[in-house]
């Protein structure tokens, strides 16, 4: 599987259309709320931080790298989501309605206190 990084700074943008990928460089001050975030990891964003980040189904997995190794225990061989987080991987965003495993994904991360699963963040 091909996942594309790009490597920029973005401050004070509004992002819109379909994203999927990896980010690494500073997020600051961006608005994601028109976007549709199906899977990102923003590999130099640890937290939500001031940007905006909104949709129905998001799980928002803030330090997620570091949590890594409890995903894969929580998750076992039910969903290999955490197969696409890295050791260096800060926040990483992900639409659990579009991952074929939202059933599990739903379950496994209300019950995780490093993940949100909300509608607005």
């Amino acid at each position: 599987m091909f996942v594309s990084t790009i490597e920029a700074n973005f401050e004070s943008c509004k992002f819109k259309g379909t994203w999927s990928g990896r980010i690494r460089g500073k997020v600051e001050n961006c608005d994601f709320s028109e976007a549709n975030l199906e899977m990102v990891a923003f590999i130099d964003q640890k937290d939500v931080g001031d940007n905006i980040i909104n949709g129905q189904g998001l799980a928002i997995i803030e330090n997620a790298g570091q949590h890594k190794s409890a995903l894969k225990s929580a998750l076992g061989e039910e969903s290999k989501i955490w197969i696409h987080i890295r050791e260096n991987t800060g926040l990483f965003v992900v639409n659990i309605k579009k991952h074929q495993d939202s059933e599990v994904l739903l379950r496994v991360f209300a019950n995780l206190p490093f993940v949100k699963v909300v509608p607005n963040a």
